[in-house]
């Protein structure tokens, strides 16, 4: 089975060095699949890779910049040269068409069967991958390439893409199956890389804790790790409550691996020389934050415990809702609500948050090779009542794994 993989899953690993790239690279070796790249898909890697370096290379040289102020000693100073978008665009493209040893990559830029009023009906009727307003043509596109290429060739094709306009929940939407079944087409979706690999794998077999205890201690990985994906995680999941609307995402600044009890395991057997060990743990972080109210302070009647479970929308009336919204608005978040005092810069609010890690452990032989700590999934947050004021005279450190071990 051919393989299609969208835009995304190539940004989030560039490199593709990842334990996921190579266990689908062993996969496309083992069965002599191609790893198909479509023209639009190449294009808005190529997009996206180059707007991304620019922005983020003007952000270094800028923190450069301001450190090097800073240092007395001229000599001192960091150089930093931002890198030519022209030459990386180029590295990428080559590295898009080779990017690992005997995988077998076929550009296909044959748009042919691609009908433009197709595309525009597809928006205009809501037909999916297009979204409920007509939009994201640019899937409509995608979708029908894979299919195009399923046809011409007369081969399975796995499309892995995690765009909304594919997916009904968990399951491939009902337009797309349809339109599989009047093709009579081997064409099957998955979300993720990891998807696709575990479900092509060769066997898999349930891991107990003891067998994972002889190859894998969740206290070798490295807090650096831990500590961005934490945040990422904390990050994300108030940006999913409903207060956080009106206020100030806290700003991370410690992260502390309290308590961690394996809950599962699983290993897939990629081919008969690699395995695959992903591995759930429930685990519990302390975590502490800047203390960062709503700009505009407390709303009236609101417990900051309505944060991390309630809904603002169930203790304000409509009316009150849209009035704090025109205020904030008004008054460009900077003043404060009357009796609700601004909270102090040097103080820090602590949480305990509650969920999930996922790991992966990649075998070459019997012997494990890689480890890579593959998502943190917080599902609870709680702010703790012993918020203390920091040390004026204390520098701010990140508390990491690597420092407890």
């Amino acid at each position: 089975m051919d393989v299609i993989l969208d835009s995304n899953a190539y940004l989030a690993d560039i490199r593709m060095e990842s334990i996921r790239f190579k266990n689908l690279f062993q996969y496309l070796r083992r069965t002599r699949s191609l790893l198909v790249l479509p023209r639009l898909v190449r294009e808005e890697i190529v997009a996206k890779h180059r707007s991304r370096l620019e922005i983020q290379g003007g952000k270094t040289a800028k923190a450069i910049e301001d450190f090097n102020r800073l240092r007395v000693d001229p000599t001192a100073k960091i150089s930093f040269t931002k890198p030519d978008p022209k030459y990386e665009v180029r590295n990428l493209r080559k590295k898009l068409r080779a990017p690992a040893k005997h995988v077998a990559v076929r550009f296909y830029d044959d748009v042919s069967a691609v009908d433009v009023n197709e595309v525009f009906l597809r928006g205009v009727r809501r037909r999916r991958p297009a979204s409920e307003q007509g939009e994201e043509l640019r899937d409509v596109i995608l979708w029908l390439i894979a299919l195009q290429y399923a046809e011409a060739e007369k081969k399975g094709v796995a499309l892995i893409t995690a765009d909304h306009g594919f997916w009904n929940g968990e399951e491939v939407h009902e337009h797309l199956r349809e339109d599989i079944r009047k093709r009579a087409l081997d064409v099957r979706l998955f979300r993720t890389v990891d998807d696709f690999v575990k479900s092509n794998a060769l066997s898999q077999s349930v891991l107990d804790e003891d067998e994972v205890a002889t190859f894998f201690d969740i206290n070798s990985l490295s807090g650096a790790t831990i500590f961005e994906q934490t945040r990422a995680a904390f990050k994300q999941r108030l940006e999913t409550n409903s207060f956080w609307h009106f206020a100030s995402i806290p700003s991370v600044q410690s992260v502390q691996l309290s308590e961690a009890k394996f809950a599962e395991g699983i290993l897939y057997e990629i081919d008969p020389d690699t395995k695959l060990a992903e591995l759930r743990y429930e685990v519990t972080f302390a975590v502490q934050g800047e203390a960062k109210r709503a700009s505009l302070g407390w709303p009236p009647g609101v417990s900051h415990n309505l944060l991390f479970g309630g809904s603002l929308a169930q203790e304000l009336d409509p009316f009150a809702e849209q009035q704090y919204h025109s205020l904030t608005d008004r008054l460009g978040g900077k003043a404060s609500m009357p009796g609700r005092p601004e909270p102090d810069p040097e103080e820090r609010d602590e949480y305990t948050c509650r969920g999930n890690a996922y790991v992966f452990v990649r075998f070459v032989g019997r012997v494990p090779r890689e480890t890579e700590l593959d998502r943190i999934e917080i599902l609870d947050i709680q702010r703790t009542d012993n918020a203390r004021p920091r040390a004026k005279e204390t520098p701010v450190t990140v508390a990491s794994q690597d420092q407890q071990t």
